[in-house]
């Protein structure tokens, strides 16, 4: 595919890499996930400059959200990209939050400016990584960011 018009690539579901991913023009861009029980926890998106700016990240939320609905899977956007994305699109919005606001102390975030997001991002990630492995449910408060 290329950036000349051709009809872009399709979002594929990679379930054994625990991610969405759509390859462009010899580059892949990705919507990491985590499912655990009936959630969805979409982790981090990543589109390479290269393919930036064709609406790529934002197919790649919209295949996450759809593969939530059609799984009866809550969605947990994690990732700041794909909550900016969400907030921005009140059709899946609406859905989306009120599935986050059911799970007891969660709520959405958001991280401001990028240049702290891939920083939370990175910490969420830790986070739910110790939650799993040791099946704990921590919450924790961030603060002065």
């Amino acid at each position: 595919m290329s950036g000349s018009g051709a009809s872009p690539g399709p979002v594929g579901d990679d379930t054994a890499h625990n991610r969405f991913v759509v390859e462009e023009d010899g580059a892949v861009a990705e919507l990491v996930y985590h499912r655990h029980r009936d959630e969805l926890a979409l982790v981090h998106t990543e589109v390479p400059d290269p393919i930036g700016g064709r609406g790529i990240g934002g197919r790649l939320v919209a295949a996450a959200v759809e593969a939530a609905r059609a799984s009866g899977l809550t969605l947990v956007p994690f990732c700041p990209y794909a909550s900016r994305w969400l907030r921005h699109h009140p059709d899946a919005t609406a859905e989306t939050m009120a599935l986050v606001e059911r799970i007891e102390g969660l709520r959405p975030l958001d991280a401001g400016s990028l240049n702290q997001a891939a920083a939370i991002e990175a910490f969420t990630a830790v986070c739910i990584t110790l939650n799993i492995r040791y099946k704990a449910h921590s919450t924790l408060k961030l603060a002065g960011i």
